[in-house]
């Protein structure tokens, strides 16, 4: 079995764009776990609240706070940080929800769970041969070669990611994010990851910048970081040629080469 896990506030809206698309181009035999602050409705998965997750309320109490959410620059923020008076690696209350709801996700599941950030955007029909194909770890991920991780996609078979799902949470649970360098979630995923035996799985291995685009997941989903979520789509869908790029996993695809982009 195969399921995706998402959350999103009620700020940030996109994410009933990401449900949209999800009904529109997934499979109905990929199940689905959306974490929200309010219920949403949805035409199949699972509707929890995130407030109910264990120690997020919490987390939330303690740390919601100048220094917690990256307004209260300290010796190790960069200059950049700096100039705008906000640093987002250093803004745990954000992405918290990251590294608390994938393991009670995960409680009961069997097979394969995946985590797709919010503003992750399907525009073409994705298939579980396609997820399957992806999948090639106990832990499947984006990563960069002189920087974190790229968290709005992450593979985890279950139960050999467990190691890494619990350090994930305890690093916010116990607040021993805050012994780190960077309190955001995809600097705390690495340090997590880092310290499991598990069988990694890089699908970026040279990855830089925008990594998402390095990888097969182009084919069929747009990861609309920062101002891409202004246009509604990131300018690599139609600059970069996927089917060209990763012909391997095109043929996972309904159509192939043939299948058109509706929505761009």
């Amino acid at each position: 079995m195969i399921t995706v896990v998402t959350a999103f506030t009620k700020h940030y809206t996109y994410g009933l764009t990401f449900l949209e698309r999800f009904f529109q181009y997934f499979p109905r035999e990929v199940n689905l776990i959306v974490y929200v602050e309010e219920p949403v409705e949805l035409e199949w998965g699972e509707c929890r609240l995130i407030q109910d997750v264990p120690g997020y309320t919490d987390f939330m109490e303690r740390n919601n706070t100048p220094l917690y959410t990256g307004q209260m620059p300290v010796d190790i923020w960069e200059a950049k940080a700096r100039r705008y008076e906000y640093s987002y690696k250093h803004d745990a209350c954000k992405f918290a929800i990251q590294g608390f709801s994938p393991l009670y996700a995960a409680e009961g599941l069997e097979g394969h769970m995946i985590w797709l950030d919010a503003d992750v955007f399907a525009y073409k029909p994705v298939t579980k041969e396609f997820l399957e194909k992806l999948l090639d770890g106990d832990v499947t991920f984006l990563g960069r070669r002189k920087a974190h991780s790229e968290l709005g996609f992450v593979g985890y078979k279950l139960p050999e990611s467990l190691p890494v799902l619990q350090a994930f949470y305890d690093y916010y649970n116990t607040d021993g994010f805050q012994k780190l360098k960077e309190w955001h979630s995809a600097y705390i995923f690495d340090r997590s990851l880092d310290q499991c035996d598990v069988n990694k799985c890089n699908l970026t291995p040279k990855g830089s910048g925008h990594v998402w685009f390095q990888s097969p997941l182009g084919l069929c989903l747009d990861h609309c970081k920062g101002r891409r979520k202004d246009i509604g789509f990131s300018k690599e869908v139609k600059k970069l040629d996927f089917e060209e790029m990763f012909p391997e996993f095109a043929t996972t695809l309904l159509g192939g080469k043939n299948a058109k982009n509706d929505e761009m």
